[in-house]
């Protein structure tokens, strides 16, 4: 009889596999802890704003600036060759949030240091540990800055309507993928960088590149369900908890599905998650907190 037992290739395939699933939950959850921590702790400074209680006004200035800049980066990946614009464009982004989210914790003189101290880390240890840690920090500080000015209704409709628009994106019109593969292509990378062997987070980040050891989980992807964690921590920091828990089942089954695969092809990996999240979120209204 033919032996059941899981060859090597097998073996190692199922390690590698679970080995990025476990990046990508404790990626997720380091920034929806830091978001809402943030969130707790303090007025965050560089929105100043009382929350919007008008929920189509935030929806539609939401996505309509998510739209904007959509479109503002498809034209410059047709008409500008280089990667310096995008680059620093993704870095102001981190930075900003790095510097927002320690001035939230910590206060301002520490932030002003811990930014300084990312522009030194990333400019002189580019491995993919260390872009992976500060985009951790910049996604939460980001959260937290959109997250305190927006209502839980509000971000959750945001959620489920860009849920939809990122299976459109990939299966549909699948200017997603092409987006994302150009930018890889200049090796700018607006998504965190998995690696399927711990020894790779030591690699730089120039090395990483789809189909090759590493997996990769777009900003948007973590920002997104951050951002009604954020919310929803302004409210109850129980019920946020509970909002980060279903996105994180949500992640889980997205690696699961993607994972599965016998041909890895891209997928869009924000419904899975937003979908938990989303459950989790309803499942605040029905639970003693």
């Amino acid at each position: 009889m033919p032996s059941s037992k899981p060859s090597s290739a097998e073996q190692d395939s199922r390690r590698r596999a679970a080995f990025v699933m476990g990046e990508t939950l404790a990626a997720l959850t380091a920034t929806f802890v830091l978001a809402g921590l943030a969130v707790v702790r303090g007025a965050v400074r560089l929105i100043a704003s009382p929350p919007i209680s008008d929920d189509s006004t935030t929806v539609w200035a939401f996505l309509a600036a998510f739209t904007a800049v959509t479109v503002v980066i498809l034209l410059l990946l047709r008409t500008y060759k280089g990667s310096r614009i995008f680059e620093a464009v993704f870095l102001l982004a981190i930075f900003t949030g790095i510097g927002s989210l320690f001035a939230d914790l910590f206060g301002a003189p520490v932030a002003v240091l811990a930014t300084a101290a990312a522009v030194f880390l990333y400019y002189g240890a580019r491995s993919v540990a260390v872009f992976d840690l500060l985009l951790v920090a910049g996604s939460a500080g980001v959260a937290a800055n959109l997250g305190v000015s927006m209502s839980p209704i509000g971000v959750a409709i945001i959620l489920a309507i860009l849920a939809g628009y990122d299976i459109v994106a990939v299966y549909v019109t699948k200017h997603m993928v092409v987006m994302a593969e150009s930018l890889l292509r200049r090796r700018v990378f607006f998504a965190m960088i998995l690696p399927e062997r711990p020894t790779d987070f030591l690699l730089p980040v120039a090395e990483a590149k789809p189909g090759s050891g590493f997996v990769f989980l777009g900003t948007g992807d973590v920002i997104l369900p951050a951002l009604l964690v954020a919310s929803v921590a302004r409210v109850s920091l129980i019920a946020a908890s509970v909002v980060g828990l279903g996105a994180l089942c949500g992640a889980a089954a997205l690696h699961l599905l993607f994972l599965g695969q016998k041909v890895r092809k891209p997928m869009p990996a924000l419904p899975p998650i937003a979908a938990g999240a989303l459950l989790g979120f309803v499942a605040t209204f029905f639970l003693p907190l």
